[in-house]
């Protein structure tokens, strides 16, 4: 009886032949169901729904996943979907990973290794779904951009609002500061996320829809970067104004506004020196490690030291490395001078994600790494995408400070994007052949 009215129910909402009323009985009645779903539909709005919320909560975008992969395996159709899975954007997308299962074989610590596995499992899972039978134009990609710069506008507008509530609270300016300002996850993570955020904004007039909005929207992921105060995230800022005044000045040869480019960014570093000393400070810090002798640890120093362990472990077995799961032990057994025992104490590691996968998995772990950042690369610059570009430059220019493949915060957001655009340029040049 359920059933029958089921199906009435779909038959008059879906406008269904009257040859699938005999149906109703037959145990095809649930692929009948989904097919009238339209699942493909859903599965994009999920995507979106996974750009949107990537800034603004982690604990979510493991179930958003998860909810993807049903989808896509209740569609069904897996071998015209794995029909894509010969091409090079492909291979090159999950050769990482493949090097990271081919790195258990030889192991020490296996708990480590599938951790690792897990924490990369977006490595594997978004190639295999966006070439898979996921096909959109370039109007849905920007789509997935818009949505994903909208989350980034709530993102800063939630840090703002708990950092208020705590001034209020402890009547204290560092509210606004660093890890406290930023509530949603490392500072290092979420200045990439909007100094990316900037760019789409700037590089791309129709994704926002209207260009009035480039200017407050970039001076607010600006002002929130600055707050965040990485110093990852201020090179982070460069590159962006840099992209921006090359955009200008050689593509659109627009000289004019390239020197009022210029000018923004002189003013916006004069505006960061004198009212944002915290900030400045961080950067100061910096500079002065690199030109001190002294042996005192703080943010930039302990990078140094940890870098010259990695060298010296990646010397030690370049090819394939010291295996999956063994980097962070390898690494700790190095933490043995005086003013280290708190690195080991706070297991860190390197700190830099081309020595992180050096470690475990050496050069043919490094070469997987890059690769699918170089055929990215190569199409934004045959394809002119100044969108695309900026993020192989944000990323790898992030990687030089912060392991960020080790992350959830890191990998998922890294890998969704770049693998998103690969399958896109994938598709572009395969209907061109």
């Amino acid at each position: 009886m359920f059933l029958r009215m089921l199906y009435f129910f779909l038959s008059k909402k879906m406008q269904l032949d009257e040859k699938y009323f005999s149906l109703y009985f037959q145990p095809n009645i649930l692929k009948l169901i989904l097919n009238r779903l339209n699942l493909n539909y859903f599965k994009e709005e999920l995507i979106l729904f996974i750009a949107f919320a990537l800034p603004l909560n982690k604990a979510i975008i493991p179930l958003l996943i998860v909810l993807l992969i049903l989808v896509w395996i209740l569609e069904g159709n897996f071998k015209l979907k794995t029909k894509n899975y010969k091409s090079i954007f492909f291979f090159g997308s999950i050769f990482l990973y493949l090097i990271h299962l081919f790195g258990m074989l030889y192991t020490q610590n296996i708990k480590s290794g599938n951790f690792d596995l897990e924490q990369k499992l977006s490595l594997l899972i978004f190639p295999l779904i966006f070439f898979g039978d996921f096909f959109y134009d370039e109007s849905y990609l920007k789509r997935v951009f818009r949505s994903f710069v909208v989350g980034c506008l709530f993102g800063c507008l939630l840090c703002f609002i708990n950092a208020s509530i705590h001034y209020y609270f402890s009547n204290s300016v560092d509210s606004y500061f660093y890890v406290q300002f930023s509530c949603i996850m490392h500072p290092s993570y979420y200045s990439l996320y909007l100094s990316f955020a900037a760019c789409i904004v700037l590089f791309d007039n129709t994704v926002l829809g209207k260009t009035f909005y480039k200017i407050p929207i970039t001076l607010f992921f600006l002002l929130s970067i600055i707050l965040l105060s990485s110093k990852g995230g201020f090179i982070s800022i460069f590159i962006v104004f840099i992209l921006k005044f090359i955009h200008v000045l050689f593509v659109k040869k627009k000289y004019l506004k390239s020197i009022i480019t210029l000018l923004i960014f002189a003013v916006t570093i004069a505006i960061v020196i004198f009212s944002f000393p915290k900030s400045v400070q961080r950067i100061r810090d910096m500079f002065n490690t690199f030109k001190s002798k002294e042996t005192a640890l703080n943010t930039t120093s302990t990078r140094l030291v940890i870098w010259k362990h990695s060298f010296m472990i990646i010397k030690n077995k370049p090819i394939l490395g010291v295996g999956t799961g063994d980097a962070n032990d390898e690494l700790l057994k190095t933490y043995v001078g005086k003013n280290e025992i708190e690195l080991k104490e706070r297991k860190f590691n390197a700190h830099n994600q081309f020595l992180q996968t050096s470690i475990s998995l050496g050069i043919l772990g490094l070469v997987a790494l890059i690769l699918p950042f170089i055929i990215l690369f190569y199409e934004s610059i045959i394809n002119q995408s100044l969108i695309n570009l900026s993020f192989v430059i944000l990323v790898l220019t992030n990687f030089l400070f912060e392991a960020m493949l080790e992350t959830q915060a890191g990998v998922i957001f890294i890998s969704f994007f770049l693998f998103l655009s690969l399958n896109y340029y994938y598709r572009q040049n395969e209907n061109h052949i």
